[in-house]
């Protein structure tokens, strides 16, 4: 049951002590171990298997990723000429502009 912390002098401060304690604050085992539901990695690639299963077209763009993380995007993009890989402010931008002209020409259908 969580009480009131004190302060130095024993006089209680009126927070709460529930929680971790602050040692164990960034020692934690990662999110999906604690909640059940898998590791992020693995939930991504079935993300994008499920958006790419619905033909839905799927760019991704990487900005100072590492390693990891890149094969991840290139994996998860529909291709190649879906992927983009960038280090600065200024290819950011172009990736993002190159992907809205292509957006741009698709004409949606029923």
């Amino acid at each position: 049951m969580a009480g009131t912390g004190r302060n130095p002098s024993g006089s209680e401060t009126g927070r709460s002590t529930a929680g971790p304690p602050i040692s164990d604050i960034g020692h934690r085992p990662r999110t999906g171990a604690l909640n059940g539901i898998g590791d992020s990695y693995a939930q991504g690639r079935a993300l994008c298997s499920n958006i790419k299963n619905e033909d839905i077209l799927l760019y991704t763009v990487a900005f100072r990723a590492p390693a990891d993380a890149e094969a991840f995007l290139r994996g998860c993009a529909n291709g190649p000429d879906y992927y983009f890989e960038t280090t600065t402010g200024t290819a950011l931008r172009q990736a993002f502009e190159e992907i809205a002209k292509r957006l741009r020409s698709l004409r949606l259908s029923s």
